[in-house]
């Protein structure tokens, strides 16, 4: 999110990143979430109310050009919408778990619901509860609950020899991003977002199922890619993957201060990725003090 108010539309690398990162989030979190629970289910979604709030707070503080006026509790604020649909997903995880439901028919009727529901917008704007996005990605979501980490386990002991390989791929398609989704990111980014639909992008039906598929292949490729990827050892990823969640709070905080102040009509690639790793490393810093402060408080209180 960071590369955004530093980017002009035409971002090859915000679209590269986008064409995966959502999917890749959310099987993990399907992953992780063999012991959804209904308390977890809560808390993700008074998280999602709380964090909400500050954000319409602080966008108001900084004078951030974009908030929805209408019913604005339950139309996230950017990417506040991943809480609210970790809410549902989690609920449905819970009745996936509760009634024993077939594996196979919970996935397919996931896969059509995702590849249909941007048909139509039923009048209703695809922010609003997230539902859009909260159908969308639900594949990588239930795909993600019903594997293993054994089954990960043993598919990185597997795919161990070919790490190689894994990189040649992720190269070629790097160069197909440039080559072809970054000359069109005005389409393909929005494809990404996941909440628009047909009839916004003004695309013909056939072509926009294409680009559906497209989408999904692109992201299903790279999550492999990652999974064979991601180091065993401890490093700098295994400690900041500790403090995920409190980096995905408050890191917007840092756009909505920056935003007013970049001109991103002008600016190139290469300097737009310098300055997002600049922002990306103050907003993690800024995190981890938020995150120490509430710790420190958290313990006063219980002792």
């Amino acid at each position: 999110m960071i590369l955004t108010p530093s980017s002009n539309r035409d971002n090859g690398v915000l679209t590269l990143i986008y064409s995966f990162h959502m999917p890749a989030f959310i099987f993990l979190n399907g992953v992780f979430s063999k012991n959804a629970s209904l308390m977890k289910a809560l808390r993700f979604g008074a998280i999602y109310l709380i964090v909400q709030v500050i954000y319409i707070l602080v966008v108001h503080m900084t004078s951030y050009p974009w908030i929805v006026e209408t019913h604005i509790v339950v139309t996230p604020i950017f990417h506040v919408w991943y809480l609210l649909s970790l809410t549902f997903w989690y609920f449905l995880a819970i009745l996936i778990k509760r009634f024993s439901i077939n594996r196979r028919i919970v996935v397919a009727v996931s896969v059509l619901a995702a590849l249909l529901i941007r048909y139509t917008n039923f009048n209703i704007d695809g922010n609003f509860f997230s539902y859009m996005r909260t159908i969308v990605f639900a594949p990588y979501f239930i795909l993600g609950f019903h594997v293993t980490r054994d089954d990960l386990s043993k598919l990185r002991a597997k795919t161990k020899k070919y790490k190689g390989l894994a990189l040649l791929i992720s190269s070629f398609l790097i160069l197909f991003n440039y080559l072809y989704f970054a000359p069109r990111s005005a389409v393909w980014m929005k494809m990404f977002f996941g909440y628009v639909n047909c009839t916004q992008l003004n695309q013909n039906y056939f072509v926009f199922f294409l680009k559906e598929i497209a989408q999904s292949f692109v992201s299903a490729i790279f999550i492999v890619i990652l999974l064979i990827l991601i180091p065993n050892g401890r490093g700098i990823l295994n400690y900041l993957g500790r403090h995920t969640l409190f980096i995905f709070i408050c890191h917007p905080l840092i756009y909505f201060i920056v935003y007013n102040h970049i001109e991103r009509n002008n600016i190139g690639d290469f300097s737009a990725i310098i300055l997002a790793i600049v922002l990306t490393m103050i907003s993690i810093a800024f995190s981890l003090f938020l995150e120490n402060i509430c710790l420190r408080l958290r313990t006063l209180v219980h002792q």
